[in-house]
């Protein structure tokens, strides 16, 4: 996920400076990070609803 971020900030930063996009803009600057907890639990759910879906 580090790698992925590192890769787009630049362009996520471009955009977020233009102004074209304000709405995304205030989604970036207002996100936090989620926990690892939550991530986990997130995936967890992911993976167990594709399970159940077989």
């Amino acid at each position: 996920m580090d790698e992925w971020r590192a890769s787009v900030a630049p362009y996520i930063r471009e955009v977020v400076e233009s102004g074209a996009y304000p709405h995304f803009a205030r989604r970036v600057v207002e996100a936090r990070d989620p926990s690892f907890t939550e991530q986990f639990t997130f995936g967890l759910g992911r993976i167990l609803d594709g399970i159940s879906a077989c």
